[in-house]
């Protein structure tokens, strides 16, 4: 063979090597992707399982909150009513007392005068008109007397009446109270099922990325419900709204805790206000509208938007209890949540977003200026 076929042999062998090993390599990666995007799957899954116990974990704990609050009331409602029966009690013991000591004193000057009380006064007496009198006066006697009796018997009665009342609201209330005991065991464990969902779910997020596509997903999240209520919405409205730039009430009492349009993690912009505020705060209305959404979403807890008509909305998120049902009318001041951490938060606070027409508006410009 000479050495121009020789050199090309070799050069068609050195071709061939070099594409089976880009071949290779090209096939390692592609398995590599494979398997990473399968890591990815799995993670999203574990993550979306990991959202699911937070979510059940907050929505059974805000039905405790409300069962807890229901029951604190009647339990201070019973005592209050309870210390109003003791003192009725009280009073009428005393009444009592009193009427049975009137009534022996009386019993006793009747017994002293005899049964022939009345025959003695005629017969001692010479004046006709004195003996009149007297009659007169013994017969309001007897009168006095008898109503007396009928008194001291009709306040038994109703001290027997009452101390019936006390009984029956005591045994009401110790069952009030234990149910307290039970909804607070309940609370404190739901809080325990909530602090290890929140320790997982935060251990998947340790990184970066996953935090940023986090934060993107429960974004897309809120768009989407926006979008819907946008689609089903009415954009007709009175205009009054519009015309209160400056001089709405906060939703909440507390101190925002970013800027509007400041970066927040992974470079993702604030779109509105998180306001710092102790649990179980009470949450208004910034200003009449209709209730659009209430009901919980992932990664905004327990969420209420307030359609104000014109295309303008107001979003109230990570609540621990919801007041107002979707459909429902409010008043501006009205409160329709309150405060919690709802949605993965460590400490109480409120997201508060004012928008229109898709756009996030700067709560600053709306809300009331602070001294």
């Amino acid at each position: 063979m000479n050495r121009i076929a020789l050199a090309w042999c070799l050069a068609s062998f050195a071709t061939g090597a070099g594409a089976g090993d880009e071949a290779g390599k090209l096939q390692k990666l592609r398995g590599e992707i494979g398997a990473h995007e399968q890591r990815v799957q799995q993670t999203d899954a574990q993550r979306a399982a990991l959202e699911s116990q937070l979510q059940q974990a907050e929505t059974r704990l805000a039905e405790l909150h409300e069962r807890h609050t229901h029951l604190a009331r009647r339990v201070a409602a019973a005592e209050a009513e309870l210390d109003t029966l003791e003192k009725a009690r009280v009073a009428l013991k005393a009444t009592a007392t009193q009427q049975s000591r009137r009534l022996a004193a009386d019993a006793a000057v009747a017994y002293r005068l005899g049964r022939s009380e009345p025959l003695k006064v005629l017969l001692n007496m010479e004046d006709p008109q004195q003996a009149r009198r007297m009659m007169a006066y013994y017969g309001r006697f007897i009168t006095a007397r008898a109503g007396q009796l009928t008194g001291y018997q009709t306040t038994l009665q109703e001290l027997d009446t009452t101390t019936a009342a006390i009984a029956a609201r005591q045994s009401l209330l110790e069952a009030d109270r234990t149910a307290l005991g039970d909804a607070l065991r309940q609370q404190q464990g739901q809080q325990t099922a909530r602090r290890d969902a929140m320790v997982a779910l935060a251990r998947d997020l340790t990184d970066g990325r996953a935090r940023l596509r986090q934060l993107k997903t429960e974004e897309q999240r809120l768009r989407d419900v926006l979008d819907q209520l946008a689609r089903s919405a009415s954009p007709a409205g009175n205009g009054l709204f519009a015309k209160q730039a400056g001089k709405l009430p906060w939703p909440v009492n507390g101190k925002p805790l970013n800027r509007f349009g400041a970066s927040r993690a992974s470079a993702l912009p604030w779109t509105g206000w998180m306001i710092e505020v102790q649990e179980g705060s009470e949450v208004h209305a910034i200003h009449a509208g209709t209730v659009a959404f209430a009901d919980y979403l992932r990664g905004h807890g327990q969420l209420i938007i307030v359609d104000h008509g014109g295309g303008y909305l107001s979003l109230y998120s990570h609540n621990q209890a919801l007041l107002k049902a979707t459909g429902a009318r409010v008043q501006g001041g009205e409160v329709i949540a309150r405060t919690g951490a709802s949605g993965g938060l460590e400490r109480g606070a409120l997201y508060f977003e004012i928008r229109q027409g898709g756009k996030t508006l700067d709560p600053a410009v709306w809300l009331r200026k602070r001294s």
